[in-house]
């Protein structure tokens, strides 16, 4: 069997109540349900897969196994191992075990596109709709009721209306029977409150009233996304704000047309391309949209895979082929970072056919950013007609201008807990006009004021040692700080005195620090998996073990040496 829908929607509940059924009529044995995923079946260790999957298949003899998000099988090579193995053991236990495939609509036709054998051994499949709001509310009041908690007069109203509010406004990652879960405990929550802070009689003391359901006001699950509050944390840049609010606006109209019943496909595509220098936030930006797509289930999670022109070449070079690098990291947000370089590179147009014939072969399972500076990602991207419309959205980063560094810097002041004076403030203007002229600083734009507020912090921590500074002004950074650490930073980041010799002092850090991480993770006789030893790279950033420098050096040491 199949049971295709969104989350909550009751597709565990009824494979138990089939497996019970069957059981009572003597179909099943024992009856059990076994629940599993996809890391039941995938062993990271070589060979094991099989062998996995089959421990855990025979777990449900005599019963039922339910594979929720059945569709992550299809990823890798290793899914598509279990998912082979699955197939013969379904064949010689076909009297002994049912297995219920569970996931996404969508995702599950897809799946059902990776092996040929799956269709026929799956003939039942049942759709599973998102609840309505009356129904929502139903289950909530029966929930209320099993809690010992009844409703006033009016609540029944209030609640009523409370869901449709929850209809308009939930997405996939909501939940449906979860969504009613959350709710209920915080309608008794805000009970609990109000009971707490006021003299009711004995009869009032399990009774949920409007006043408890308006105390929630807007209902929040636990995915919830807020795109204003997020917006807010974010100084100037107005076009990436305005691009974010639109693409938020056509993602809930297209929710609504679907909770409608209306058809409509704006584009078959949403790969994208963003131009513009480093630091003129477009991460910042692809941060907030991978939030935004996974509280919609557009993605199944929110990290964002970064890679670059040096690393894609190195491993095209290696024999990898994109779909084997690209493959790891279906339903998630990838970044291709500095695209432009590949124009004058001899695999330019190897790199265009390969992304091409890969998002056709995965459209929507993935979304792919192209970023690079602004002439040459044209060049790259509209020199192929094929590639242009498959990356349908594109927007520009212009560098930031000297107000809108300001705004930039004195935002971060306030998040990192500091103050500046007046004449701290303008000192910082002078500063930023002064650092904008100097043409050879290694960093620019919001990286620029980054760095150098580090400079500025580090300064003002030593003033305050060093002098009686009252409590009130322990955090205040004054025009002295300013000043001095202006002139420490044009001097360690201008490229001939910083970039050269730091990168000499890394390099041999780096050399040092590679050879011992190959030495140590490479038995004799092995040859190294380069996508393996890149993620064994990541994981450790992932640990705060090396920093980003450190890992984009080793990175590129590493793919230098195979």
């Amino acid at each position: 069997m199949v049971f295709a829908g969104n989350p909550g929607t009751g597709k565990t509940s009824i494979a138990r109540l089939v497996a019970e059924m069957l059981n009572s009529m003597g179909l099943l044995k024992i009856g059990q349900l076994v629940e599993t995923d996809r890391s039941n079946f995938v062993s990271e260790v070589p060979g094991e897969t099989s062998k996995k999957t089959e421990e855990t298949f025979k777990e449900a003899i005599g019963g039922i196994l339910f594979i929720d998000e059945a569709y992550t099988l299809a990823y890798d090579p290793l899914g598509r191992e279990a998912i082979e193995t699955l197939l013969k053991l379904i064949e010689d236990y076909s009297k002994d075990v049912i297995v219920i495939l569970a996931g996404y609509e969508k995702e599950m036709e897809d799946f059902f596109d990776v092996n040929i054998g799956l269709r026929s051994r799956f003939p039942l499949w049942t759709n599973f709709e998102d609840y309505k709001p009356d129904e929502l509310s139903e289950m909530a009041i029966k929930l209320l009721e099993s809690k010992g908690f009844k409703l006033s007069k009016n609540g029944y109203t209030s609640l009523k209306k409370s869901f449709v509010d929850i209809y308009e406004n939930s997405d996939m990652q909501s939940g449906n029977g979860r969504l009613v879960r959350n709710y209920v405990e915080n309608l008794i929550r805000a009970q609990s409150i109000r009971i707490s802070e006021s003299d009711i009689s004995v009869y009032e003391m399990n009774l949920i009233t409007t006043k408890d359901i308006d105390n929630i006001n807007e209902f929040t699950s636990a995915n919830d996304f807020n795109l204003e509050s997020k917006l807010k944390k974010i100084a100037a840049n107005e076009k990436a704000k305005n691009f974010l609010r639109n693409q938020y606006k056509i993602i809930k109209t297209k929710e609504k047309r679907e909770k409608l019943g209306v058809k409509s496909q704006l584009s078959k595509y949403s790969n994208m391309v963003f131009t513009g220098k480093n630091g003129t936030g477009k991460k910042t930006t692809l941060k907030i949209l991978s939030s935004m797509y996974y509280s919609v289930g557009i993605l199944k999670s929110k990290h964002i895979v970064e890679m670059d022109e040096i690393e894609i070449t190195s491993l095209l070079d290696g024999g990898v082929q994109i779909e084997d690098i690209l493959n790891s990291y279906l339903g998630k947000m990838v970044l291709i970072d500095k695209v432009h370089l590949f124009n004058n590179k001899y695999n330019k147009k190897e790199l265009m056919s390969s992304l091409i014939k890969f998002i056709d072969k995965n459209n929507n399972k993935i979304i792919i950013i192209l970023c690079g500076e602004k002439e040459g990602m044209k060049d790259f991207v509209l020199s192929n007609p094929a590639l242009s419309c498959r990356f349908p959205i594109w927007l520009d980063y212009e560098d930031y201008n000297e107000n809108e560094l300001f705004e930039i810097a004195t935002n971060l002041i306030t998040y990192r807990g500091y103050e500046i004076n007046k004449d701290g403030e303008e000192e910082l203007k002078k500063s930023i006009i002064d650092l904008s002229k100097v043409s050879n600083l290694s960093v620019k734009n919001a990286l620029m004021i980054t760095k150098f507020l580090d400079k500025v912090v580090r300064m003002q921590s030593i003033r305050v040692y060093n002098d009686k500074i009252i409590p009130k002004d322990i955090n205040t950074i004054n025009a002295l700080d300013i000043r001095k650490s202006k002139e420490q930073f044009i001097k360690e980041n201008t490229i001939e005195e910083s970039i050269c010799n730091m990168n000499t002092k890394k390099e041999k850090v780096v050399h040092d620090n590679l050879i011992n991480y190959n030495e140590s993770s490479l038995p004799y006789g092995r040859s190294l998996n380069i996508i393996d030893e890149l993620l064994k790279l990541k994981n450790l950033l992932d640990l705060d073990l090396i920093t980003k420098e450190e890992f984009s050096l080793l990175k590129k040491d590493l793919l230098r040496i195979l």
